[in-house]
């Protein structure tokens, strides 16, 4: 038998967001998902979709990794967070297992791998698939939030295909990260006993793995509220073990709970600097909590720009360190909506010519203005 053989070059796609705790900023959250597909159908069929485009598998879970991303930099939790994007998932796990060979920071310092492998585009369910269940402390956050969300917890509904060990979290894994991947289902809202499976086949008849897997054209679509269920709770899981005093371990006996010993053996001994110095950030507040002055003076710039008016005519009626309940910073605008994680900021108000004026500032130095009107008498 003839084999051909091609060697062809990818790339995993690393983005970092560092913690905001001085101490725990050296551990991180892990969010991975594959990239690739399988490219062009050779040879093509005339009159048929010859790109394998790979819409379920895994361009949503690369969205579903972005827009959790785009949440998590508005309230970044104690641990840094790693998004990687891994390639080559499709040829044998390629990518993860790069990564896994050369961490951005050593795996015994990353509490947890979010693997995102395809969304739940049928809708909502009342229950979720924990692919990896009973391997790791990791279940009582998800249970936490699944419960919060109503809905049950329960093991991979498909457990003879072996789906733990088919996905890049299984590449982390062997290294000793705990985690594993999350799936609404198979029980929908709405829908028969047995509809979800009948899906789930359907869906590996005939489009796993095939052109025909991408985004219906219109007037078809997506029935994405369960996928928005399911991102949310992979976000607040993140931010959940980002913010814990201390990292998940494997379940005692567990398969991979010998790698984890190992790599915690091999851990640098320091710490302090887990990140190449080009993305290190310094501190944006001062241990005692009070408010740096390079936010003070950010909002009295603002304020002269908006008025026209000079700082010296300002005067600071009001500064504190805060915690935001959520991403509006306090300042909710109709039709926007925010995160509901909780936001680390300062509240600075200034008073000219009679008048309050409102600042809400996040750690990160982004800023709000909420006008509170004349100046009390």
């Amino acid at each position: 038998m003839k084999v051909k053989r091609e060697r062809i070059e990818s790339a995993n796609v690393i983005g970092i967001l560092p913690g905001t705790d001085p101490r725990l900023k050296s551990e991180a959250v892990l969010y991975t998902a594959h990239h690739d597909h399988f490219g062009l159908r050779t040879p093509p069929v005339a009159g048929e979709r010859n790109v394998y485009t790979g819409a379920l598998d895994n361009a949503s879970g690369c969205a579903a990794g972005l827009a959790i991303a785009r949440a998590t930099v508005a309230s970044p939790p104690k641990r840094s967070v790693i998004f990687a994007f891994v390639t080559a998932e499709e040829q044998g796990l390629l990518g993860s297992r790069y990564f896994a060979k050369h961490p951005t920071i050593p795996p015994a310092r990353i509490a947890v791998d979010i693997n995102l492998e395809g969304i739940n585009n049928l809708g909502r369910t009342t229950d979720l698939a924990v692919i990896g269940l009973g391997k790791s402390s990791v279940d009582d956050v998800i249970r936490s939030l699944a419960a919060a969300q109503g809905r049950s917890v329960h093991g991979d509904p498909y457990p003879d295909r072996g789906t733990f060990y088919r996905s890049d979290n299984f590449e982390l894994a062997k290294v000793g990260v705990p985690g594993g991947r999350l799936a609404g289902g198979p029980h929908f809202i709405g829908r028969p006993d047995g509809w979800g499976q009948e899906q789930q086949e359907k869906y590996e008849r005939h489009h796993y793995h095939q052109p025909s897997d991408a985004y219906p054209p219109s007037p078809g679509s997506w029935d994405l509220t369960g996928a928005v269920e399911d991102t949310q709770l992979q976000l607040l899981l993140g931010l959940r073990i980002g913010n814990a005093p201390r990292m998940p371990v494997w379940t005692k006996g567990d398969e991979f709970e010998k790698f984890r010993v190992a790599a915690i053996g091999d851990a640098a001994p320091d710490p302090r600097r887990p990140f190449p110095a080009a993305v290190q950030e310094p501190e944006s507040a001062p241990a005692n909590g009070e408010v740096p002055e390079k936010v003070i003076d950010t909002v009295l710039a603002d304020l002269g720009k908006r008025t026209g008016a000079n700082t010296g005519a300002m005067r600071v009626v009001r500064a504190e360190a805060v915690v935001f309940g959520d991403g509006s910073l306090g300042c909710a605008q109709p039709g926007l909506g925010y995160t509901q994680a909780t936001v680390p900021g300062y509240r600075v108000i200034l008073a000219l010519e009679g008048k309050e004026y409102d600042y809400r500032v996040t750690r990160r130095g982004s800023f709000i203005l909420c006008d509170r009107g004349p100046l009390a008498k």
